[in-house]
């Protein structure tokens, strides 16, 4: 017997699917925008080492400390859509945003960390 679109069961089966729907269109995006920022990466890290004049070992480190920027912002992104406390994400996030600029110091001159942040700050 098919169920009442009014009963609890029905409701709460529709609920589980449409939240299974919405992971797996979130899934799909986080995919996409893997995919769109990895194919951009070597275009990115071109034109960095030519701003900044990076040296071999800077360019590796630096797209390594790309790769984890970017794999933190999609664990964010998932841990947001299944419904985490968003005031808990926003500190995550600074945490992350800290740790990036972190990394980024570590790598770059300080004339090299000057130009970066001016280039970060056009949004290049």
């Amino acid at each position: 017997a098919a169920m009442s679109p009014s009963s609890p069961e029905f409701k709460e089966q529709l609920q589980s699917t449409l939240g299974e729907i919405r992971r797996e269109q979130t899934a799909e995006k986080i995919r996409e925008g893997q995919e769109k920022r990895l194919a951009q990466l070597d275009e990115r890290m071109a034109k960095m080492e030519s701003q900044l004049g990076l040296s071999r070992d800077q360019s590796n480190r630096m797209r390594t400390a790309l790769l984890a920027r970017y794999e933190r912002e999609d664990d964010l992104l998932i841990r947001w859509q299944s419904g985490e406390d968003p005031e808990i994400l926003g500190e995550v996030k600074a945490e992350d945003a800290a740790l990036h600029q972190a990394e980024v110091e570590l790598i770059l001159t300080p004339t090299q960390l000057e130009t970066y942040r001016q280039s970060a700050g056009r949004g290049k």
